[in-house]
Order: C-alpha cells, then sequence, then structure tokens
C-alpha cells in the first residue's frame, strides 16, 4: 500500500498495488458555491439631444436614447444582458455600458438591463427605464403646459401660447403635407420668448427662455424647419402664416420692436 499525493486538485491517494487499486483518503475543502445574484442600477438617461430623463415615465421628441448603468456583486461582475421593449427572456442580449438607441418610434418604450457575475448568477430583478417618444403635436402641447405653470403674468402666457396653439391646429389637420406651414407658427414663438427675456423687467428668466428655446428647437427638427435667420435689412417686415379666422398679424413691422428684439436682430431701445 502507497500513499500519493495529487497537487493538482489536493487529494490524498491509497494505492495498492498488488489489487491495482487506487482509493481517495482525503480530499481537500471546497469552497462554497456563489449563488447570491449581482444588483444593477441604471445611472443616467439622456436623450438625442443631450437632454436629460430624470424619471421614469418622462417624455423627449427625440428619437434617440442612451443609458448608463452598473452592477454590483460579492464576487464581481462579469457583464450586462439588455432588452428593448419586450416580455420574452431571451430577447435579454450582451451589451455594455453606455448603451445607445436610435431612429426609435413614436410612443411609449421600456427598456431593461441585467448584471451578470462571474459565477453565472444574473440579477432576477432587472433595471427598468420608461418614457415616451412625443409626436411634434404632443411636443407642443407639452410646451403650452410648461408655460401655464410658469410663474409669469398671465398676459405674457397668452401672448406667448397663441402661436403655440396655431402650430397645434395645423399638426392636428390631419394633413401631414401641411405640417410644415407650423414652422412660422414656432418661429414667431421663438421671437416672443427672446422679447420677454430681453426686456428690462426680464418677464421669463433665462432658465425658462433655454428650457422653452431647447424644446421648441427640437420640434422644428422633427418637422424639417428651416433655421430662424434674420429678417432682410431692406425689407423690415416678417411674414407670419394665418390659418382660418384667427387673428394674427400677417406682418410684423418696425412698430412692433418687441418681437423683434431677439438675440442679435435688433438692438434693445435705450
Amino acid at each position: 500500500m502507497r500513499i500519493a499525493f495529487n497537487p493538482t486538485n489536493n487529494n490524498m491517494y491509497a494505492v495498492n498495488i498488488n489489487l491495482q487499486t487506487v482509493y481517495v483518503i482525503s480530499t481537500a475543502p471546497q469552497p462554497p458555491v456563489d449563488t447570491n445574484p449581482p444588483d444593477t442600477t441604471i445611472t443616467s438617461v439622456v436623450d438625442g439631444n443631450n437632454i436629460a430623463l430624470t424619471k421614469n415615465g418622462d417624455s423627449t421628441a427625440s428619437t434617440e436614447i442612451t443609458f448608463t448603468f452598473v452592477g454590483e456583486d460579492n464576487v464581481a461582475v462579469r457583464g450586462f444582458e439588455c432588452r428593448l421593449d419586450s416580455s420574452n427572456d431571451g430577447d435579454f442580449k450582451p451589451c455594455t455600458t453606455p448603451a445607445t438607441y436610435k431612429n426609435l418610434n413614436r410612443g411609449d418604450h421600456t427598456f431593461e438591463v441585467r448584471a451578470l457575475d462571474t459565477s453565472g448568477n444574473r440579477d432576477p430583478s432587472p433595471a427598468r427605464f420608461s418614457w415616451k417618444i412625443l409626436t411634434p403635436a404632443e411636443g407642443i402641447q407639452e410646451i403650452i403646459d410648461t408655460i401655464t405653470g410658469m410663474n409669469i403674468p398671465n398676459s405674457i402666457k397668452k401672448d406667448l401660447i397663441h402661436p403655440l396653439q396655431q402650430a397645434l391646429k395645423i399638426l392636428k389637420d390631419n394633413n401631414p403635407d401641411n405640417d410644415k406651414i407650423a414652422c412660422s407658427n414656432l418661429d414667431l414663438f421663438l421671437q416672443k420668448v427672446n422679447a420677454n427675456l430681453v426686456e428690462a423687467d426680464k418677464k421669463i428668466t433665462k432658465q425658462h427662455d433655454e428650457v422653452l428655446i431647447d424644446q421648441t428647437n427640437i420640434i422644428k427638427n422633427i418637422l424639417g424647419c428651416p433655421s430662424l435667420s434674420p429678417p432682410d435689412s431692406e425689407n423690415q417686415e416678417m411674414e407670419v402664416e394665418e390659418e382660418g379666422k384667427d387673428k394674427i398679424p400677417s406682418t410684423f413691422t418696425m412698430d412692433q420692436p418687441s418681437i423683434l428684439h431677439i438675440r442679435g436682430f435688433l438692438p434693445l431701445p435705450a
């Protein structure tokens, strides 16, 4: 009888040469099996216009979205699996952070991500984020709602909302061929926003100004509107679309300077 030691697995063996048999007489202790799953957290959500979506259920007009996420585990995280707009477990695919999705359809979406650890355990409750991609009409309605909630005089609210309502009517006329007509109303709205910002009493704060302008420019990009350019110095009138019987002036002249006091277009009165 001989005793043998295997350094590969740290086992001890008894070898009977005459009987040509081998017995395991001791085994090395095995480490405990890791059954603890990792945990996953979505740390940021940013749309294609670099605007953060801060809470679950937020909305954006952008068709692009980027998620950043992390995983924690008692041993180590090996990777991640992501799923978009599905309840099928087989639709979880390997992914890395950040994960970006482009050219998404307008409507509701749900993103899920789960961490995978080095023991093969998966997060049983994936991190989830739901959001909505707005149509241009829905985006304009959100701007109207934003203005309604602002702490500014009602007369200013009414003045700002009017061109948005005109644009909304055009976008809801069930004729997509007319949608670009709304561009002039959106331009007029931007001019009014800036005019109220630069006036001496600053009826709109700089923060509100940036929010309203960013939201409007996103909608303009969706509609394919041309960039707003300064009025021709030789023709100091700016044409604005009229619709139906709504009382919108067909032109704005130098007799209405507050409309044109947007950044750099006209100097402020002394």
